[in-house]
């Protein structure tokens, strides 16, 4: 806890593991063809880059909540390191 390797590994499996799960549950050329079928775009109406489009955007919007993701589990780790004099239990950070 706190050692700066096992920080840098525990934020590299959130991002890993983060991005293999959107590329797991979100199949871009579907979504796009989904989108275009029920006219749900209308920056990029039709053709074979938008799903192209989708991809850039879920890579985007995957990365910002997996830092978020890393963020919220690095705050108590950090609160912990900063604030030894304080007991930190799960039932006290709760209330």
């Amino acid at each position: 806890m706190g050692e700066p390797l096992y920080t840098l590994i525990y934020v590299t499996l959130i991002l890993v593991f983060a991005f293999f799960y959107v590329g797991i549950v979100f199949n871009p050329t579907e979504l796009a063809d989904n989108m275009r079928k029920m006219a749900g775009s209308s920056r990029h109406p039709a053709g074979p880059h938008h799903s192209e489009h989708v991809s850039k955007i879920l890579k985007r919007l995957t990365f910002i909540g997996a830092v978020y993701l890393a963020l919220v589990c690095l705050l108590p780790e950090w609160m912990i390191a900063v604030f030894t004099s304080i007991i930190w239990a799960g039932d006290r950070v709760v209330v």
